[in-house]
């Protein structure tokens, strides 16, 4: 049997706080652990996340990030904001930016980007790639691995894989985070 350390104190915090919201849409903890070690990948690094929520993604890889690394995540919820600026004050190497995600890119180039709302994702994905250095990588969570599709999206594309999997400035792979979960990893080369 596997032992699998218990969840950082700052992510069971986030996790009461948007609990307390009736938020159900935080990142799921095996997504959450892939966030923690991608954060401490290098020292030094600038991260992203677009679409905080409350704070869940953000505290998980704030838990893998050195003290010399700076996470900048970005919501367009009022309410969300304010929580999650209560929750993380005291913590300095975070920066928490209200409004369009895109406000986000002023503090480009990243490192590393988490990529958790929609328009991010697929629609405005060509800003997300360009904001990330060469060798930077780049996470999307919330993919149904396709032997888990439903009925109604079998035999139909998946815009979203075909646009990260065939964009040629990117190396890209899903990877399986549960046994209905995935997430996308890209690495830009080009």
């Amino acid at each position: 049997m596997v032992h699998i350390k218990r969840v950082p104190e700052l992510v069971e915090r986030a996790l009461q706080v948007a609990s307390q919201h009736g938020f159900s849409s935080s990142c799921l903890d095996e997504v959450g652990r892939f966030l923690q070690i991608l954060g401490g990948f290098k020292s030094g690094a600038k991260v992203a996340e677009i679409g905080t929520g409350f704070g869940v993604g953000s505290a998980w890889i704030l838990s893998g990030m050195d003290a010399d690394s700076t996470l900048f995540t970005v919501e367009s919820d009022p309410d969300r904001v304010s929580a999650v600026r209560e929750m993380f004050s005291g913590i300095e190497n975070v920066r928490i930016i209200a409004g369009d995600w895109k406000l986000i890119l002023r503090y480009a180039p990243f490192d590393y980007v988490f990529v958790d709302a929609k328009p991010a994702k697929y629609d405005e994905a060509d800003l997300v790639i360009r904001s990330v250095n060469l060798n930077g990588f780049i996470v999307l969570d919330d993919f149904t691995p396709m032997e888990h599709w439903p009925d109604e999206w079998k035999g139909t594309q998946d815009l979203v894989r075909d646009k990260w999997f065939n964009d040629d400035r990117l190396l890209c792979m899903e990877l399986r985070t549960s046994e209905k979960n995935s997430i996308l990893l890209a690495r830009r080369v080009k």
